[in-house]
């Protein structure tokens, strides 16, 4: 009997301690900026190896899958692209596209503890401590972690921020316990409130479901491992959130892999003061990204790698 108190002692450290896995979720305009959050995620923990890339094979093609693979080797970061097919309650969602949904699947491809990311984060030194999470004994009773929404959102027919009892969260970073979420079936019962995504006034896609089906109860992250620009502090923020629908890049890769410029992009002399710091660091994030790549390709190489030019972000 004592050595198989002692086993299931051994078995639980052993899970407490296992390293979480990282996932993105992307589509075909999400390409660059994934790879300027994993370009700074390495860049701020050296041990970032790998993550995990979920997509639906209908919205990203396969020369952009290699275009983002050869580029992220560059990064130093091993990617695991896993297709999965987005429920076809999937919707749009002002800058939200159906491609959120896919965090409800990652209980579908690990069992393991798993910190899903969006695309429009960028990190910053000391974001890997958010690991610590993962590796307590408090995930084992919580199925989902997560940031406490900055804004106090009222609503008379959204449900989801009604029955969240001033709790409702934001699902840009998320810790999902896998294991929980497939032993109470979370997955298919977020599927199964989603043909009601009107009926129940949601706004946000994948967060007012998840908000919904949680109801306020969730264990939270400190915030700062999901701050917005207007929360940005050099000494104190890891995780900087570009949430809302205007975003910090100037570039993106079109359909033929090449890097173009965005037109009608904000310019940092155009944001609020509060704004202006976090919308700079992630600028000069993405110069030394592109620098990175112009060293590596050769002026005149037909490579679909090949950046078109490097433009002088301001």
């Amino acid at each position: 009997m004592r050595q198989l108190i002692r086993l299931s002692k051994r078995v639980k450290n052993r899970d407490q301690m296992e390293e979480p896995i990282y996932c993105f979720g992307i589509d075909e305009n999400y390409a660059w900026p994934l790879l300027v959050s994993l370009y700074s995620a390495k860049k701020n923990y050296k041990k970032f190896k790998e993550a995990l890339i979920l997509y639906d094979p209908k919205c990203l093609t396969d020369k952009m899958i290699f275009y983002i693979n050869q580029q992220s080797k560059l990064i130093g970061v091993e990617l695991n692209f896993t297709p999965l097919h987005l429920t076809s309650h999937s919707r749009e969602e002002h800058h939200i596209m159906p491609t959120s949904y896919l965090r409800f699947q990652i209980p579908q491809v690990s069992r393991k503890k798993a910190f899903w990311f969006d695309t429009d984060l960028l990190f910053l030194k000391g974001w890997h401590q958010i690991s610590e999470y993962a590796k307590s004994g408090q995930p084992d009773i919580e199925p989902i972690f997560a940031r406490l929404h900055w804004g106090k959102l009222e609503s008379k027919s959204n449900q989801a921020i009604l029955t969240s009892k001033g709790k409702y969260f934001n699902s840009g970073v998320l810790l999902i316990n896998s294991k929980l979420w497939h032993q109470a079936q979370i997955m298919q019962n977020l599927f199964s409130i989603m043909p009601n995504y009107i009926d129940y006034g949601f706004e946000w896609a994948d967060q007012c479901v998840l908000n919904y089906y949680f109801r306020g109860e969730y264990g939270q992250i400190d915030p700062r491992y999901n701050s917005i620009p207007e929360e940005y502090s050099n000494n104190h923020t890891r995780i900087l959130h570009f949430a809302g629908s205007n975003k910090p890049w100037k570039i993106k890769v079109d359909k033929n892999c090449k890097l173009v410029e965005i037109e009608n992009q904000l310019e940092i002399k155009d944001l609020l003061p509060e704004e202006k710091n976090a919308w700079q660091k992630y600028r000069d994030v993405e110069q030394e990204l592109l620098a990175l790549f112009t060293l590596n390709y050769q002026v005149g190489d037909s490579s679909p790698l090949q950046p078109t030019n490097i433009i002088a972000l301001q």
